[in-house]
Parts: C-alpha cells; structure tokens; sequence
C-alpha cells in the first residue's frame, strides 16, 4: 500500500470530497430495534450519504421482502415496513405496479399454486450497494478505493460458478449481527484493488459485488 493512495478520514468514502457526516453502511434500517452499538461507519459527503436516503428505504424494503422466510425479517416487514408505506403510499403504489403472479412448481416441474412476487429496480439497489462496496473496501482495506476503479453489482442471490463457490465456502465469515448480516471479501494478490465481496442478510439473501478496473 502506498502512502500516496492512503487518504485521511476527514475525505469522503466515496469521492474524496471533504467528508461532512458519517455513513451508516449497511443502512440502519436492515438492522431490528435496538440496534448494534458498533455500526460500521464511514466518512462521507452529503452527496452520499443524506441524499441517498430514499435509496436506503427501498433497498431495506426489497432485501427484507426477499428473505422472508427469515424469522427477523419477517417480524421487521409486519412492523417497520407496513408503517413506512403508511408513511409513503406513493412507494407500496410504485411496488404494487411492479408486481406479478408467478407459478409454484416441483423440482419435477409439477404446478402446485401460485405466489406473488415483486419485481426491482436493479439500479436502485446497485446504488445501495455500490456505497456499501466502496465503504467496506475503505473500513476493511485502509485506503479509498480509486476513481478509475469501478463496482460491478450483481442480481440478488446470483447464480454462482464453480469458482464463486470455492471462495464462498473457503473464505472467513465475518458475522457482524448474527441472523441480520455477516460478509466477507477477498483481494487479488497482484491487484489489491481487485476484490470480491459476499453480503448476506438475514441468511437469505446473498449481494456480490466485484471492484474492478474500468
């Protein structure tokens, strides 16, 4: 690591720009009430930290939809959720409107029913976790990762390759909140600022992100 790409704490995460708050990455509302007294923190402007607020709201509302077979999740859908679209009904409308009918079958291929299900907007919560890529990347691996180094996000639980699953499995958990969120990453030998990152929430629902030269 050089000196010169090591930057101080008093500069965004992000862009480097002088840092005027702090960043809660993950967002706090993917956390259940109390929350962990050690959130994970990052210097940050107001660009993007405050002004992705709506961002942050939707991307909790979609991963807790998404893992709610999760005990936890199910519980912060009944309560944080439904009160937030009684707050905005203009987002249960726009969720509503991207709803869809879709068939359950067997593994033999066999109709049982049907189930709703949601359809979201990939670059919404790309946004969401590009911030979480870049801030981890700067908590976890001391320096910010450079402008001509770009974040590659995903789907949601993405299908992975033989290779994905080596590193999955073989690679340390860090648990953060056990049944909430653990993660964990990994850095190219040659280039550390090629990394590969797994986000779990709630043991369901699995984000993968790279950090890659543009």
């Amino acid at each position: 690591m050089s000196q010169a790409s090591k930057i101080p704490s008093s500069l965004c995460y992000f862009c480097g720009a002088p840092a005027t708050t702090n960043d809660h990455l993950p967002p706090g509302n993917t956390f259940p009430d109390p929350k962990p007294i050690n959130l994970i923190t990052v210097p940050s402007c107001d660009i993007h930290n405050t002004k992705q607020s709506k961002d942050d709201e939707y991307f909790g509302i979609i991963i807790k939809t998404a893992s709610g077979k999760s005990p936890i999740a199910e519980s912060m859908i009944k309560d944080k959720v439904v009160r937030g679209f009684l707050r905005r009904p203009a987002l249960l409308r726009s969720l509503m409107k991207r709803s869809r009918t879709v068939e359950l079958t067997t593994p033999s291929g066999l109709v049982v029913g049907t189930a709703p299900a949601f359809e979201y907007k990939r670059e919404r919560i790309a946004t969401v976790v590009t911030r979480m890529t870049r801030g981890f990347y700067f908590k976890f691996c001391g320096q910010r990762l450079p402008n001509e180094y770009d974040v590659k996000v995903f789907p949601i639980n993405p299908t992975l390759d033989e290779v994905a699953h080596y590193f999955l499995t073989r690679v340390p958990l860090i648990a953060f909140a056990p049944g909430v969120f653990s993660f964990k990453y990994q850095q190219d030998g040659n280039d550390p600022f090629f990394s590969v990152w797994f986000f779990m929430f709630y043991e369901q629902t699995l984000l993968v992100s790279l950090t890659m030269k543009e």
